[in-house]
């Protein structure tokens, strides 16, 4: 009987090398949960999953931006501010009247915008220009974007009330750029939602969807990658914010 117990028994070492390894699961563990914390993938997929609102936030590169162009001194007419789309367009040489400052930023999505509503609020706009949200319904549902936007439209206009800020519709992309919710039919149910929000802000409204749209889609004499619009076609955009003038 006493033998038999003992063959049965874990021994000793056993025991320490289980313990070492559950202490480095752990560790190993806590470290992780820390580290998506801090680099915001806990919230990311929270946001993802439909837990967690999009949080603007004010980052150090936000920061840097508007801080340098405080020094600069700029005292701008009008502002352009968006993604991609906005920054390539050279809206001083077709609006060569007014000091133009162009705050598009590659990559940017509506709460970018949002966080860096400072930067905006340095060069002293008489009238702003925001189109933006294709970037954000590319990996966000429509309604996340329509919430996002929403808080962004209310932002602007509570802490800029002395400017006229006009909200533009964002463009068509090719059927081959469709991605997640940006499909051409998403994004004419977004340009609606974006009309209605300035309507309700008793703001204006600019439908550049419409003018760039060819079949449904974005119109392949208008860009060279289905999303982006070729230099030229950037004077259909100053044409129509003349219009609204």
């Amino acid at each position: 009987m006493h033998e038999t117990s003992s063959r049965n028994t874990p021994p000793r070492r056993n025991k320490f090398v289980i313990i070492v390894l559950l202490a480095f699961v752990l560790i190993f563990a806590s470290l992780s949960v820390f580290l998506s914390l801090r680099s915001g993938i806990f919230s990311l997929l929270l946001v993802k999953l439909g837990l967690q609102e999009d949080v603007p936030v004010n980052k150090d590169p936000y920061k840097a931006w508007a801080n340098c162009l405080n020094q600069l001194d700029i005292d701008a007419d009008i502002v352009f501010i968006g993604d991609s789309i906005t920054a390539n367009g050279n809206f001083q040489s077709l609006i060569p009247n007014k000091t133009v400052c162009n705050l598009g930023c590659y990559g940017d999505q509506i709460w970018d915008v949002t966080a860096r509503i400072n930067a905006v609020k340095t060069v002293t706009p008489e009238e702003i220009y925001i189109m933006i949200g294709t970037n954000t319904l590319a990996c966000r549902t429509l309604e996340q974007a329509m919430r996002s936007y929403s808080f962004m439209a209310d932002t602007y206009i509570s802490s800029l009330p002395d400017c006229k800020i006009t909200f533009i519709s964002i463009l068509p992309v090719t059927a081959q750029l469709e991605n997640g919710a940006r499909t051409n039919t998403n994004i004419q149910i977004f340009n609606t939602f974006i009309r209605s929000t300035a309507e309700k802000l008793n703001s204006s409204y600019v439908d550049l969807f419409h003018l760039y749209v060819f079949d449904g889609a974005l119109n392949p004499d208008y860009t060279n990658d289905g999303l982006h619009i070729t230099k030229d076609s950037y004077s259909i955009w100053a044409n129509a914010i003349r219009n609204d003038n």
